[in-house]
């Protein structure tokens, strides 16, 4: 059928961007169909990128869509807020704070980010972006996150954000629960 040609020129694209397996090993895994991003196995990838990303507990790997670019022709800098939300959206998932923000209406919600930009990324390239959570207080908590090329082997750019719990039922601050601020001292803890 129709997806079946559709698949065969992908597969032959890849082929001529990405000759060697060497060069296919370090891709990170993304189904076609739903654009699910999978975590790259650090043991494959280029040595640099997994020392970069070491010390950060959530990694997102992703391909820079030749559409990111702008006319400049390197990755528009909004881009890069939108990978540190891929970023941040995984450790939530991870901490099952989005699970809790859905029973119970308590949960993160952004009040400041910032990004610096230390090189220009673009197509093709593969990037892997680290979130880690600095400074856990009583109702708030600092994220911090990484962007690393995987073509140029260096950090791209750096973001922080400032998150405060929310009660989205009743529309004020809330506490951090205790189960969300143990798992973050696990996850924090898996890197140390």
């Amino acid at each position: 059928g129709p997806n079946r040609k559709s698949n065969v020129r992908r597969l032959a694209l890849y082929d001529r961007l990405f000759p060697t397996d060497r060069q296919r090993v370090s891709l990170p895994a993304i189904h076609w169909q739903t654009a699910e991003i999978a975590r790259v196995n650090s043991t494959e990838l280029d040595p640099a990128v997994a020392e970069l990303i070491a010390p950060f507990p959530i990694v997102v790997t992703t391909m820079v869509a030749w559409g990111d670019m702008d006319a400049n022709r390197h990755v528009n800098n909004v881009v890069y807020f939108r990978y540190i939300e891929h970023a941040r959206l995984k450790y939530f998932t991870e901490l099952g704070f989005s699970d809790m923000q859905q029973q119970s209406g308590i949960g993160p919600i952004l009040a400041w980010t910032d990004c610096r930009f230390r090189r220009p990324l673009a197509y093709p390239d593969t990037v892997s972006i680290g979130m880690r959570i600095r400074d856990v207080q009583s109702d708030r908590f600092v994220m911090e996150a990484i962007i690393v090329s995987h073509v140029q082997k260096q950090l791209a750019a750096e973001g922080k954000q400032h998150l405060v719990v929310y009660d989205y039922h009743n529309h004020h601050k809330a506490p951090l629960p205790d189960v969300i601020r143990q798992r973050i001292e696990e996850f924090e803890n898996r890197v140390s």
